[in-house]
């Protein structure tokens, strides 16, 4: 369905295609080093914080280029190993992003204001508020969790075993990608599953 598409699952097998394919994976690399630089640095001095003195030296760029292709190939196998990738981030966007960026601030913000609260930090409408979004982020965890969870219940038959080839609408044939956009051929009476 169109409303499950991203942007490339709209784009006719083509030139245009591999060109806005080039350029969603140089927005996944480019965001990928920016999170992960963080991420690296945090174990990088976890690492030190811990080992001290057992090789672990500030800035080394020997242990930078071992922690980070650890993480990366880390990444690799999740993504491999998780048959259904796409719908495992809806869930787990789901189930904790909402109380990362709203739950977890909220009640730090309200930790506070609570702490300094006979100075008249919190106005009743800012409590209001952020009980409002409170309310608001456990819906989205409630539903956005079953919703997901619905997803993968009801695509559970056509998802391969571990690091498994799956078609997922990126192959110019009609086996992979008869309801692409530009494929239809495919749907035309008497068209053969494996041709083009």
């Amino acid at each position: 369905a169109i409303r499950d598409a991203i942007l490339v699952d709209l784009i006719p097998f083509s030139f245009s295609l591999r060109i806005a394919a080039a350029v969603l994976f140089l927005h996944m690399v480019v965001s990928y080093i920016i999170k992960n630089t963080i991420f690296c640095r945090i174990v990088q001095r976890a690492l030190q914080e811990t080992l001290g003195g057992a090789g672990i030296a500030e800035g080394g760029r020997d242990n930078w280029a071992v922690i980070v292709g650890v993480v990366l190939a880390f990444a690799y196998l999740l993504a491999q190993i998780v048959p259904f990738f796409s719908d495992f981030v809806d869930l787990m966007g789901s189930t904790m992003l909402p109380f990362t960026c709203w739950i977890g601030p909220l009640l730090m913000s309200l930790q506070v204001g609570e702490v300094q609260w006979r100075r008249s930090v919190w106005s009743a409408v800012e409590l209001l508020l952020a009980m409002f979004y409170i309310v608001l982020a456990l819906t989205v965890i409630v539903f956005g969790t079953s919703s997901a969870c619905q997803n993968i219940w009801a695509k559970w038959d056509t998802y391969g075993g571990p690091f498994s080839c799956h078609c997922e609408n990126m192959w110019s044939d009609c086996k992979c990608s008869a309801f692409h956009l530009g494929m239809e051929t495919c749907l035309a009476p008497g068209a053969h599953p494996g041709s083009v």
